[in-house]
Formats: structure tokens, C-alpha cells, sequence
């Protein structure tokens, strides 16, 4: 038999509609959890992004055909 503080309970609770929140906004806007590479550097510092991309922690794509188009993460 397991048993739950009414806090644990609680906390399950939350993350669980924290994730299902997530997951619908996700599903509505599937482009929305993307990031330009100018905003990434902005936003984590660019030696943490590269690093990301060299362990393909992300992978970046671009947004069109062109070699000066804009890279997304």
C-alpha cells in the first residue's frame, strides 16, 4: 500500500496538469517551441548552445533553401 502526504499528493497533482497543459499547447502550435539562433545565443549565451548542438542536445534546421536563411532551433 503506498501512502501520500496530502502535500505530495498535492504536487502530483500540479505536474501532472503542468504536463497536460503542455502538451496541448504543443499540440496546437507545434512551432511555437522553437528558437532562432540569434534569440538561443541571446537568451543562454552562445558557448552553452554550441555546446548543445555538438552533444545534439538540439539540432539546428533551416528555415529555408537558401545558405543565409535562418537557423532554428
Amino acid at each position: 500500500m503506498i501512502e501520500l502526504d496530502l502535500y505530495q499528493l498535492k504536487n502530483i497533482c500540479k505536474d501532472m496538469a503542468e504536463l497536460g497543459a503542455a502538451s496541448y499547447a504543443k499540440l496546437l502550435m507545434p512551432g511555437k517551441d522553437r528558437i532562432s539562433q540569434r534569440s538561443a545565443y541571446k537568451e543562454y549565451g552562445e558557448a552553452r548552445v554550441k555546446r548543445w548542438v555538438k552533444s545534439k542536445m538540439v539540432q539546428p534546421v533551416r528555415s529555408g533553401s537558401a545558405v543565409t536563411s535562418k537557423i532554428i532551433y
